[in-house]
């Protein structure tokens, strides 16, 4: 092995050692409580834990309806593009601009200002 390799494989080692050294420093501190501070200590992890269980499910039911929020956006935008698309169509065909207000459901006036463009 390479001087550089030896070097990087102490030095992950030692941050390894020390997150596992940590851990079991915490789980030994833990034991060494009284029976109120322990139970003390469970009601602040319950309460922890069921805090940010809340705001992630909370996060997850927001990114679910501006997804379903961006979806009906889209249709609908798609669905006025494909309408206006046919009203061009139609206009260059030469048909009348009240038969295409009535078949397509635009106005008269939105038929006018989309053949404009």
């Amino acid at each position: 092995m390479r001087q550089s390799e030896e070097r990087y494989i102490r030095i992950s080692d030692k941050n390894s050692n020390k997150k596992i050294f940590t851990k079991l420093f915490d789980a030994a501190a833990i034991a060494r409580f009284s029976p109120t501070e322990l139970r003390e200590y469970e009601d602040s992890l319950k309460a922890y834990r069921d805090i940010k269980n809340s705001l992630d499910t909370a996060k997850e039911e927001g990114r679910a309806e501006g997804r379903e929020e961006g979806r009906a956006e889209g249709r609908e935008e798609g669905r006025a593009e494909g309408i206006a698309m046919v009203a061009k169509m139609m206009f260059a065909k030469g048909m009348d601009i009240d038969v295409i207000a009535s078949m397509t459901g635009l106005s008269t006036d939105e038929v006018e200002s989309i053949c404009r463009q």
